[in-house]
């Protein structure tokens, strides 16, 4: 990751999770933030044909998690922008001592990660990583390159697995008949 991606995976964790602690909801340990930050990267890919932060994501037991997000909160902490309060069973509760640097973002930026938040207000840490287990990227990579591989931002358009229908099943049938393709 480089400086400047880094600089701004840093200001939208502290963005996010400012605006996350405002809401004084019991679910809003790093775990949140980590998945609203995945949510925004991700989206904003799908959206606006370029993600956000421009952070390396990777499979994380959670779903997908930025690879550099200890190491930026660490960061954080020692430039005395962001401490940890404990929350509600013991969750570690990020809290911005300074604000974010929203000149980093545009408008529009801002205004998609505001939505995100909005639309995941009431959501715990536990049911955004359900949400995030959900997401096709991350399955794949989960389940065929193991914890910790990367997962593209192309994944952002890739659909969910589903089974075929009676009727795709048979014509996809008849098409590998027709073409001459073997069963499997």
């Amino acid at each position: 990751m480089d400086h400047s991606d880094k600089t701004k995976l840093e200001e939208l964790f502290l963005y996010i999770a400012d605006k996350t602690h405002e809401a004084q909801h019991p679910g809003l340990g790093r775990i949140r933030v980590a998945k609203l930050l995945f949510l925004a990267d991700f989206g904003a890919y799908f959206r606006f044909g370029k993600p956000i932060t421009g952070a390396t994501y990777w499979a994380d037991e959670l779903g997908p998690a930025p690879v550099d997000e200890l190491m930026i909160t660490r960061d954080l902490e020692t430039q005395g922008r962001l401490e940890w309060k404990t929350g509600y069973d013991k969750q570690k509760i990020p809290v911005p001592v300074k604000p974010a640097n929203t000149d980093l973002f545009t408008s529009q930026e801002l205004e998609y990660v505001d939505s995100l938040i909005d639309r995941y207000r009431d959501f715990t840490g536990k049911q955004l990583v359900d949400v995030a287990h959900e997401f096709p990227g991350w399955i794949f990579a989960w389940e065929h390159t193991g914890p910790k591989s990367p997962i593209p931002y192309e994944a952002a358009f890739w659909g969910k697995r589903r089974d075929l229908s009676a009727e795709e099943q048979a014509h996809a049938e008849h098409l590998a008949e027709e073409f001459g393709l073997a069963a499997t």
